[in-house]
């Protein structure tokens, strides 16, 4: 009799389990948005996650949960694709495919260009896709969106597959909030450091159907001296209802946080003991490559320097270089480039072309890349910034930009390594909005 009592409660489980699978299938297929492709294909987002861990499974999420508990013979009834994704900001993730109906199939999605639209026409573009999460029956693919209209109960998603085909989703939103609008201060807005005063004069918007961008002005006086060159400042625009970008948000908003970072520019003095300093260091000719064998620490940052690089394509591997070539007068484009970091061997592939220098270096223990300024001098004592254009793993890449009236200039270069920490500073401002 033991055996009845125990088929009885495996009886009763699947049925709980098949009620909670059917109650929780028609929740998902009411939040599924779907496109139906020239082919008869249906592109679809399947759901929506916020935060920044993000979990997405087939089905009925809790599958995955309570496989483990099911007798052996079951499992096969209880598992589910499953795919986690952890991000640094909150940020929404839509998770989407392909379906074809024909062969019960999920061919790969081909779909690019996010856009997410809100209420008013305002564009964010999506700039981070994720890779697909695969079995022999299901596939699903994501793609970050870290600014969206919160407020809004649902919004419009766009893409596009290639050449021409566009698609387009009306997207349920879970995550709806509405928070008591800021209310802006009076611009220009002025606060005090240490002897200096930052003034943020004014934001400045530009408006375009391909999406909307701003930009802010600062003044910095030090003893009623401007000193505005002196500083380089990274704003970050935050609404109310928690999305942050650094040029991109909805201006219907009534006002925006400004969280500034004023780090100093390559034109500000600098005590010589907060600075490390190689010199006599010759400007490579195209396709050219100097070593530069050093290492230091300085400000708790560990640097070692790899090479200046001419004009020209390069690509190192593990900071040796592998492929050098001299700048081509047939190549479009002012540069570009790619990274690489990964593998069993643990590789770093850097690959770039460029039509200046480029100073290659390992840097550890550094959060932001601003927190390291980098700028050149020559045997005149005139500076210039080297720019952070990209990195993989532990290698950087900065673009060496030499002023026209630099290049004539005899003789070698200084190059100039300066930890800093910012200046913070926030703002309450009314964003501009179309005329």
């Amino acid at each position: 009799m033991r055996w009845k009592g125990a088929l009885l409660v495996i009886i009763i489980l699947i049925a709980l389990v098949g009620a909670w699978i059917f109650i929780v299938s028609a929740r998902n297929k009411g939040a599924r948005s779907v496109f139906i492709m020239p082919d008869g294909t249906r592109a679809q987002i399947e759901r929506v996650t916020f935060g920044t861990n993000h979990t997405f499974t087939k089905g009925w999420g809790m599958l995955a949960g309570v496989q483990r508990f099911v007798p052996g013979p079951l499992q096969r009834w209880f598992s589910a694709p499953t795919s986690s994704i952890t991000t640094r900001e909150e940020t929404a993730i839509l998770w989407y495919n392909r379906y074809n109906p024909a062969t019960g199939t999920y061919p790969a999605p081909t779909l690019d260009t996010f856009r997410v639209i809100d209420e008013h026409g305002c564009v964010f573009h999506v700039n981070q896709y994720g890779g697909n999460m695969s079995s022999p029956v299901f596939s699903v693919s994501s793609a970050y969106v870290p600014v969206f209209p919160r407020r809004q109960k649902s919004f419009k998603v766009r893409a596009q597959e290639f050449p021409s085909t566009k698609v387009e989703w009306t997207v349920e939103n879970p995550f709806v909030t509405n928070p008591p609008s800021w209310k802006p201060e009076p611009v220009p807005a002025t606060r005090a450091f240490e002897g200096v005063e930052f003034t943020l004069e004014r934001i400045r918007g530009h408006f375009h159907d391909s999406g909307n961008w701003f930009e802010t002005k600062f003044k910095i006086a030090s003893n009623g001296v401007d000193r505005t060159d002196w500083y380089k400042p990274r704003a970050t625009f935050v609404d109310a209802t928690g999305n942050r970008s650094s040029d991109r948000l909805c201006p219907y908003e009534s006002a925006w946080k400004l969280e500034v970072d004023f780090y100093k520019s390559h034109k500000s003095p600098f005590a010589e003991d907060a600075l490390w300093r190689v010199g006599n260091v010759n400007v490579p000719g195209s396709g050219e490559v100097v070593a530069l064998n050093q290492q230091t620490n300085i400000g708790g940052i560990s640097l070692k320097l790899i090479a200046l690089c001419g004009s020209g394509e390069f690509t190192f591997t593990n900071g040796i270089c592998a492929v050098s070539n001299a700048w081509a007068p047939e190549w479009r484009g002012e540069s570009s480039s790619s990274s690489y970091a990964g593998g069993l061997n643990g590789k770093v592939e850097i690959s770039f072309r460029h039509k200046e220098p480029s100073l290659l270096l390992e840097i550890d223990r550094i959060d932001e890349s601003d927190a390291l300024l980098i700028r050149f001098r020559d045997d005149r004592d005139r500076t210039f910034a080297a720019d952070f254009k990209g990195s993989a793993d532990k290698t950087y890449r900065y673009d060496v930009k030499v002023p026209k009236e630099m290049k004539e200039t005899s003789g070698t270069l200084a190059i100039e390594f300066i930890p800093q920490k910012p200046v913070h500073m926030e703002y309450i401002a009314e964003p501009p909005r179309p005329k």
